[in-house]
């Protein structure tokens, strides 16, 4: 069981990770929509910078990473990134849906990711609004 979660935890990273590397440059997030954010952490993930991927979630609970939350979240990362290069790297990623709830605090991002060995996977992520700045939630 305990597995599955993994592997259901590391492809939603991944998926999410690889949505951001079609995002923009490395100015902070503060400014950015929902689904800049997802495609910015996937272009992290894309380029191998797992620490840099981090600044982007945040846990269900809304609680900042702790250390050893942090030192997860970089194993998964590195887990991602190495079924990244399984799918021989990404090709694209097309936001197909993004919903901002009315009173702007949360927002859920549809997207496609398609690999160079011509498989693709729908993912969606859900994000809170933390002190300005749209975080992807992780974790049950």
């Amino acid at each position: 069981m305990k597995k599955i979660n993994v592997c259901f935890l590391v492809s939603g990273l991944l998926l999410a990770l690889l949505l951001t590397s079609c995002g923009g440059g490395g100015t902070g997030i503060l400014s950015k929509t929902p689904s800049d954010v997802i495609k910015s952490s996937i272009n992290d993930l894309k380029n191998k910078n797992y620490k840099g991927i981090i600044k982007y979630y945040i846990r269900k609970d809304g609680v900042a990473f702790t250390k050893e939350d942090t030192l997860k979240m970089t194993g998964l990362c590195t887990m991602a990134g190495n079924e990244l290069e399984k799918k021989q790297g990404l090709k694209d990623v097309q936001i197909l849906e993004e919903k901002i709830s009315t009173d702007g605090k949360t927002a859920t991002v549809k997207y496609k990711m398609q690999y160079n060995n011509g498989k693709e996977d729908n993912q969606e992520a859900t994000l809170n609004k933390v002190n300005g700045n749209w975080l992807i939630i992780i974790g049950n």
